[in-house]
C-alpha cells in the first residue's frame, strides 16, 4: 500500500467517523437515561438538511446552529411521545425517521433551496490541517474539518459529564434505577427530556458535519443508515463513550477501506462497486453478532420513568 493511499484512507476514516461519533454520543446520552433512540437516523438527516440549507446563505456557523436547533426539536418530539404520551420508544423513533425523510425530501426539491440535480447548493470547504506521526511513514499532514476535532472533544465531554457531574450521574441513574432516583426527589421524566433533547442536537450536528464538512451538498436520504450504524456503535461500545468512539473508528475504517480498494486497478476492475459498498454494513453486522452477545444495556432501558 503506497503512502498516498494510506494517507487517503486515514483522512477518510477520520472524516467519516465524525458523523458517527456525534450520533453515537447522542445515543449514549439518550439510552443511558432509559430512552431507546432509533430516531438517530432522522435527527442526522434533518441536521444535514437544515445545516446545509442555512449554511449556504448565512455561513457554516449559522448552519451549525440551525442544525442544533432542528435536532433538539426532534429530540423534544421523541421525549414527548415516549415520556408523556407513552408511545413505545421504537415506534416513536421509526415515526420520526419517516417524518425526517419525508420533510427533507420535500423541501430539498423546492427551487429556492435546490441546485442542479435536486441537490441543495453547497458551501465552501471549512478545514484545518492535522499533523500525524505514523511509524515507517514519518510525519503526515491530513486536512480535516473542525467538526472532526469537535467530535473528539465531544467524546471527552460526554464521558466527563456522565461520570464526573451530578447531572450525568442522574442521567445514568434514570436509565439504571429510576425508582431510586425518584425516591431521592429527582424528576426522572425531566432528566430524560434533557438527555434526549441534547442527544437530538448532537445527532443533528453529526448530520451537519456530513453535509457541511464532508459532502458539501445535500441529497435525499444522504445519511444512508449512518444513524443505525451509530446505534450499533453504542451497543458495541457497551454504552460507554470510549467504546463507542472506537467502534465508530472501526466502522469508518471499513468505509474508507472499501473506497480505497476501489481505486486499485487490480481490485476495482474485478469486484463490483456495489459489492464493495457493502463492506461497512457487513462489518457492522459482524461486530454485533460476534462481539455483542454478552452486552447488557441500562437496566431501565425502554421503561417508564413514572
Amino acid at each position: 500500500m503506497n503512502t498516498a493511499l494510506l494517507i487517503g484512507i486515514i483522512a477518510f476514516t477520520l472524516r467519516a467517523s465524525s458523523p458517527l461519533i456525534y450520533a453515537a454520543m447522542a445515543g449514549i446520552l439518550s439510552e443511558r437515561s432509559g430512552v431507546v433512540n432509533i430516531a438517530l437516523e432522522g435527527m442526522m438527516l434533518i441536521g444535514a438538511f437544515t445545516g446545509l440549507a442555512v449554511g449556504a446563505t448565512h455561513g457554516a456557523p449559522a448552519g451549525v446552529m440551525a442544525a442544533l436547533v432542528s435536532g433538539a426539536l426532534l429530540g423534544l418530539l421523541h421525549a414527548t411521545t415516549t415520556q408523556k404520551m407513552r408511545v413505545g420508544d421504537i415506534v416513536s423513533g421509526v415515526a420520526i425517521n419517516i417524518l425526517a425523510l419525508g420533510l427533507t425530501s420535500y423541501f430539498s426539491r423546492i427551487p429556492a433551496l435546490s441546485g442542479a440535480a435536486g441537490a441543495v447548493i453547497g458551501v465552501p470547504e471549512w478545514s484545518v490541517t492535522l499533523p500525524l506521526w505514523i511509524p515507517s511513514f514519518g510525519g503526515l499532514k491530513v486536512s480535516q474539518s473542525p467538526f472532526t476535532i469537535g467530535a473528539w472533544l465531544c467524546v471527552l465531554s460526554v464521558a466527563y459529564f456522565l461520570w464526573r457531574t451530578p447531572w450525568g450521574l442522574r442521567v445514568t441513574a434514570a436509565g439504571e434505577n429510576p425508582a431510586a432516583l425518584k425516591a431521592a426527589g429527582v424528576n426522572v421524566v425531566r432528566v430524560r427530556f434533557g438527555a434526549v433533547i441534547v442527544g437530538g442536537a448532537l445527532a443533528a450536528l453529526g448530520g451537519a458535519q456530513l453535509s457541511l464538512g464532508l459532502v458539501h451538498n445535500f441529497t435525499e436520504n444522504m445519511t444512508a443508515g449512518r444513524g443505525y450504524i451509530a446505534l450499533a456503535a453504542v451497543v458495541f461500545g457497551r454504552w460507554r463513550p470510549g467504546g463507542a468512539f472506537a467502534a465508530c473508528l472501526f466502522f469508518a475504517f471499513a468505509d474508507a477501506l472499501q473506497s480505497g480498494l476501489q481505486v486499485i486497478p487490480s481490485i476495482g476492475e474485478r469486484i463490483p462497486t456495489e459489492f464493495m459498498a457493502m463492506l461497512p454494513y457487513v462489518a457492522t453486522l459482524i461486530a454485533l453478532v460476534f462481539f455483542s452477545r454478552q452486552v447488557r444495556g441500562p437496566g431501565a432501558l425502554n421503561q417508564s420513568g413514572d
